[in-house]
């Protein structure tokens, strides 16, 4: 009997980040109540916020330090709305990975699985709980430091700094921005993992081809046509696996578009913000805990969508490594339009203008210390009139 993997396990913590963040659909007329709300709260505390903002003419050191918070949790509420939009493609891509062509053919290729399951969990494990420390440090600096203001500045038509309403809204934006905070590294988890999972099946599908005449025990005659089966299944296993990253490339075309730019946004005024700190205090590890958030996000995704691009190239070059010079004219031929179909590596896009990959990671990186630079010098300029 063939072992099972159950692919689905590394995805079962994010399945609960999607319920929390009232992405989930469900007949349930109190969670159909909560994903409505949940969204409500979020969009009415970045649309006060974005009043604020556009009304204030001098940003002061006090509105700096929270304009970065404003800038991430704008980038969670967006990334939310938008899994909320895209769901029945996200299911679609989870009934993928129920496909017995996915599955292990022996133990070893079982382990090769397990391996990137094991990844998977922690990755999950040390992000989630980088952001959950984030999440509960970041909005709590005003109060631990005396202030009394919000984690981030909103606009109401009345004041809201009287006593008791200042401590309902201060609670309502803490859970606000811990929200956003965590269906962020939600949604990040998810394309982390997917992209692992291809990575996986990529690394199986290689061991399959290498050891494609191992995996029978037939006669000479028989053993070939079982070759080719074998050589068929890994067509369709590929075509899946092809199908899965095109699936999730649609998913987050939009995600990584507003990751990318808003993380710029985020790396920039955090940088001028730490420079214009004195002492390391409670703002500073605040500060400091976005710029590497932002930073760990940017890279994660280009991390995995360049392994998902170099275990997928490794395909074309495992078909040498069989045995196809001990075999008949057929399964040449057939392993040769295989070879054809694997040429081209999966990569993943954002609107099919830049890829996924190291080397997008780098510009991105240039690109924020050349605006971070541009501002800083701004700054310096204002200062010398």
């Amino acid at each position: 009997m063939a072992p099972y993997v159950d692919l689905m396990e590394p995805l079962k913590g994010v399945i609960s980040i999607l319920k929390y963040m009232g992405v989930w659909e469900s007949e349930n007329i109190f969670y159909k109540l909560y994903r409505n709300v949940i969204p409500t709260f979020l969009v009415i505390m970045i649309a006060s916020a974005i009043k604020f903002y556009s009304e204030i003419s001098n940003y002061d050191e006090e509105t700096v330090e929270t304009l970065y918070v404003f800038i991430g949790c704008f980038e969670g509420m967006t990334k939310t709305l938008m899994c909320r939009k895209k769901f029945s493609m996200i299911v679609s891509s989870w009934k993928i990975l129920e496909q017995n062509q996915l599955q292990p053919r022996n133990e070893s290729q079982k382990k090769i699985l397990n391996d990137y399951m094991r990844i998977s969990k922690l990755i999950f494990k040390l992000y989630m709980g980088s952001f959950f420390v984030a999440g509960v440090v970041v909005p709590g600096v005003p109060i631990l430091t005396g202030q009394k203001n919000l984690p981030i500045p909103q606009w109401y038509p009345f004041n809201y700094h009287r006593p008791v309403l200042f401590e309902i809204f201060y609670v309502y934006t803490y859970i606000s921005v811990f929200s956003c905070a965590i269906c962020n590294s939600g949604v990040d988890c998810m394309f982390y993992i997917s992209m692992n999972q291809i990575a996986g099946q990529c690394d199986m599908l290689c061991d399959t081809i290498r050891n494609v005449d191992v995996l029978t025990d037939e006669d000479k005659i028989a053993k070939e046509d079982e070759m080719n089966k074998i050589l068929v299944e890994c067509v369709q296993q590929f075509t899946l696996i092809r199908r899965y990253a095109q699936l999730l490339a649609d998913i987050y075309k939009e995600s990584i578009m507003v990751q990318f730019g808003t993380s710029i946004g985020i790396l920039c005024v955090a940088m001028f913000r730490l420079s214009q700190l004195q002492q390391l205090d409670l703002t500073f590890l605040s500060t400091f805990l976005f710029c590497y958030a932002a930073t760990l996000e940017i890279f994660f995704y280009c991390y995995f969508g360049d392994l998902a691009t170099e275990k997928s190239e490794k395909i074309f070059y495992a078909a040498f490594k069989s045995s196809w010079y001990n075999s008949g004219h057929v399964f040449n031929k057939n392993l040769f339009t295989f070879m054809q179909m694997v040429q081209q590596p999966i990569v993943i896009y954002s609107f099919n203008i830049f890829p996924v990959n190291y080397e997008t990671f780098k510009k991105i990186m240039q690109k924020t210390w050349s605006f971070y630079l541009a501002l800083q010098n701004f700054q310096d300029r204002q200062g010398s009139r």
